[in-house]
């Protein structure tokens, strides 16, 4: 074994910590060989400096040291990244300050596109298109809620980013691998209605106008901006809009624009059931109200009626007069009035009792009559 100076030997002691810091994990087979190399660099440290100053090292030291250098340096070859880091697998005892080598180039696959949903953020609605997941190039954007009735992923609800021109992205749907764009041929301009078309069109329509770029708007929040009229991605209705709500193209810092024309983009995997926006059921409209017979208007028929001289006289002007009009109850009792005997009584309540407007308070009708069968009459007239 060749001689070192004691020189050397230190120094290479000094430089030690740099190797141990390339510790592996405790279950690694050189975990045991770390620990014993830094039990015996401690041990040779501490005799070093208990004989520090004196002129004269014992053998005894100089060779526990040599003995330590030589397993440091061991220590240090066998835990060389080409030793222990295979270029195809992840590396297990890798110095922190020495990556594992990266894959060859030839078996790196390139990261997929991730499926995201866009949400509105006026509404907390989904971007999707119109006809579902069958729709075709050239069906049109709407809003829609972000999961289906029972928590189901539409695919047409589902968006990828991917690269186009330099600068430029398409946003693809998942559904039909058909990409967002605008209506018209490369000329979109203030409101126009927003679509999903080829992403490669040839011909006339270069389809430019389905490039866009993203950009932050703070927030979480970012602006889809096209890249032929440079207007942004909103939706119809300025900040009221609802599920079925058009897209459009509008001005990116417009007096319209506001959090419709800010979006979020969320992995769609992370969605959650609690994200389900469904229509706020709308409660039925009540009934109109029916107003009862005007007190002026019963005045001036009552007094018609009065001038009549026979029972069956007035009858028939009250029948003409009242039959199929809205009363009251009170109303009803104040025509009995002009009755003098309880069979015309009856007679009065069976012609007005089906337009009577307040039929829980028809008990009140009892007390204008005297005896139990005609009460039980009225009974059977008020059922």
């Amino acid at each position: 074994m060749t001689r070192r100076p004691l020189s050397a030997l230190i120094a290479t002691l000094l430089a030690a910590p740099a190797v141990l810091a390339s510790r592996p994990p405790p279950e690694s087979a050189l975990s045991q060989r770390f620990d014993d190399v830094q039990a015996d660099i401690d041990a040779v440290r501490l005799l070093v400096a208990k004989l520090k100053g004196k002129a004269k090292v014992t053998s005894e030291v100089k060779a526990r040291l040599e003995r330590t250098i030589m397993e440091l340096e061991a220590l240090e070859a066998d835990t060389r990244p080409d030793k222990t880091c295979p270029p195809s697998t992840p590396c297990p005892v890798c110095p922190p300050t020495s990556p594992c080598p990266p894959a060859p180039e030839a078996n790196r696959q390139p990261p997929k596109p991730e499926v995201m949903a866009l949400i509105n953020g006026a509404s907390n609605l989904c971007l999707g298109v119109k006809g579902g997941h069958q729709h075709r190039a050239g069906a049109g954007i709407e809003l829609v809620p972000c999961l289906g009735e029972r928590g189901e992923r539409p695919l047409d609800h589902q968006w990828t980013v991917v690269p186009a021109a330099p600068g430029f992205e398409f946003v693809r749907n998942e559904a039909s691998g058909l990409c967002l764009g605008v209506r018209g041929v490369d000329q979109a301009g203030m409101m126009a209605e927003a679509e999903v078309f080829d992403c490669n069109a040839a011909g006339q329509d270069q389809r430019l106008d389905n490039q866009w770029t993203i950009a932050s708007s703070g927030r979480g929040a970012m602006q889809l901006r096209n890249r032929v009229s440079g207007l942004c991605l909103s939706v119809q209705g300025a900040d009221r809009h609802g599920i079925g709500s058009a897209g459009l193209l509008d001005r990116c810092d417009g007096p319209r624009n506001g959090k419709d024309s800010q979006w979020e983009a969320v992995p769609f995997a992370a969605l959650m059931p609690s994200l389900v926006v469904r229509p706020v059921p709308t409660a039925p409209a009540p009934p109109p109200r029916i107003e009862p017979i005007s007190a002026a208007d019963l005045s001036k028929i009552l007094k018609t009626v009065e001038a009549q001289s026979f029972a069956a006289e007035k009858m028939r002007v009250l029948k003409m007069a009242l039959e199929g009009k809205p009363v009251t109850v009170g109303q009803v009792r104040t025509v009995l009035g002009q009755f003098s005997f309880s069979a015309e009584q009856l007679d009065v309540v069976r012609l007005l009792n089906p337009t009577i407007v307040d039929k829980d308070f028809r008990y009140q009708l009892f007390e204008a009559f005297t005896f139990d069968t005609d009460k039980a009459a009225l009974e059977a007239i008020l059922k």
